[in-house]
């Protein structure tokens, strides 16, 4: 009986990340200009993984050799490979929230809001300039 209770707890244990939600976002590409295709000419990867127990987003981007040379020429600055991690505002089945507020000076902020959609693996991203010289932004990133 009691290597019977031993094997049950230590399953149960063991089982814990059984349930974990990860959700990924995949070849991502701007929708701004109508462009409907992943651009394997300039990356690697570009995904997006949403991690909902550690409530958490992890950025992947990684370009292709022939495009970071390009960006090197003109000097860009841009590096090859990207990893960042944000943290999850909000959540529910259908959608996942990512709000930051970013203090540039002191009458200076922006705002970011990135609208995850679960079921359409669509992302409205939200850019709120509190200062006049620069307007408000939406667009859409599509991902597989």
């Amino acid at each position: 009986m009691k290597k019977l209770l031993s094997i049950i707890v230590l399953g149960l244990l063991l089982s814990g990340n059984g349930y974990a939600e990860i959700i990924t976002f995949s070849k991502c590409y701007n929708d701004r200009n109508n462009s409907s295709k992943f651009r394997d000419d300039r990356f690697e990867k570009r995904e997006k993984i949403i991690n909902i127990n550690k409530g958490t987003i992890e950025n992947i981007l990684i370009l292709t050799d022939k495009y970071f040379k390009e960006l090197q020429e003109k000097n860009s600055g841009q590096p090859k490979y990207l990893f960042s991690e944000e943290k999850i505002s909000s959540f529910n089945k259908y959608f996942v929230v990512r709000k930051k507020v970013v203090d540039i000076n002191s009458n200076k902020k922006i705002t970011y809001e990135d609208i995850y959609d679960l079921k359409t693996k669509r992302i409205q991203l939200s850019r709120n300039y509190h200062y006049e010289e620069r307007l408000n932004e939406v667009f859409f990133i599509q991902c597989q």
